[in-house]
């Protein structure tokens, strides 16, 4: 028994820019070289930034150096390569 519903390579950037912008939960949607590929609007108003600035950066770069942290890249590149989880 199938549990979720196949989605083509194709269609899943877009499934997940709608997820993400569609949250009323922060939400980040990061490349696998941690570029940010879309933001939730409450992601933005809780960390005072535009989403329409922040697309497109390094998770690194946002902010006041906050998100530049060894450890924090770290896990996220652990979590992507299926070496990590993250226990939300």
């Amino acid at each position: 028994m199938e549990f979720f519903t196949p989605v083509p390579p194709e269609s899943s950037h877009s499934l997940g820019l709608a997820i993400v912008r569609s949250s009323s939960t922060p939400l980040l949607l990061l490349d696998d070289r941690l570029i940010i590929r879309a933001a939730s609007e409450s992601f933005c108003t809780a960390f005072g930034l535009r989403a329409d600035a922040v697309v497109g950066m390094n998770m690194a770069g946002l902010g006041s150096g906050e998100w530049d942290r060894l450890q924090l890249q770290s896990l996220l590149i652990a979590t992507l390569s299926g070496s990590a989880a993250i226990d939300a």
